[in-house]
């Protein structure tokens, strides 16, 4: 410790195992509400890794998790944060206030799980506070496209609003040329509440996707 700023050089986890327990899900209508974080003094993360995080002692949800962080007062620069899912991996970096909405800015980079033999890669950047929050995302490989999202997460459900504008897309290069989604452009709205599978599926690979994903869309 020194200039009240605690520096930290290295520190390793080899795993963390996280014991899930059966229980009801909690219902609570209550907003959503923030504590203000004020650092006594500063902070420095040379170097933060984590080499495996499983649930229940199956097999690994994130491994080789890396943060490389600073921060001082209600302030959090985000040097690096990169680690490795299931078939996905990631690098994000930017900043947040932890003080009134909580002001942020980040910038990720993901390489998602290739699809139909093609690659998937996604840019996004995130800036606003928790309350109006925006999303801007560029897709590359087996769905190109932008992607416009904006949402509140101090509402119930927390609606999303998203927009995508794309080039037509056909899922499976095996499919047939009739089956192609021409989407130029499309919205809908989200909550993040459990739903059945849309059938048919909506003309747009993105309301698809959400509904795939048990999303209600509307």
């Amino acid at each position: 410790m020194f200039g009240k700023t605690l520096c930290v050089d290295r520190l390793t986890v080899e795993r963390i195992v996280v014991v899930s327990q059966p229980g009801e899900e909690a219902q609570s209508s209550e907003p959503l509400s923030l504590p203000a974080v004020q650092l006594p003094l500063g902070l420095e993360l040379g170097e933060v890794h984590l080499g495996e995080l499983s649930l229940d002692g199956e097999t690994a949800l994130l491994s080789d998790v890396d943060l490389v962080a600073r921060g001082s007062g209600d302030q959090l620069v985000i040097e690096r944060f990169s680690g490795v899912g299931p078939q996905l991996d990631w690098q994000l970096y930017g900043s947040v206030q932890t003080r009134d909405d909580w002001p942020l800015e980040l910038t990720a980079d993901l390489n998602l799980p290739p699809v139909d033999g093609r690659d998937w890669a996604l840019q996004a950047r995130v800036r606003g506070t928790l309350r109006e929050l925006e999303l801007r995302a560029s897709s590359r490989g087996y769905l190109p496209g932008k992607l416009k999202a904006s949402a509140n997460l101090f509402e119930p459900g927390i609606p999303v609003d998203l927009r995508w504008q794309g080039e037509p897309f056909l899922a499976l290069g095996s499919l047939p040329a009739s089956l192609t989604l021409i989407t130029g452009s499309c919205s809908c709205w989200v909550t993040w509440r459990r739903a059945t599978c849309c059938s048919p599926p909506p003309a747009c690979p993105v309301r698809a996707a959400l509904c795939c994903l048990k999303l209600t869309v509307r």
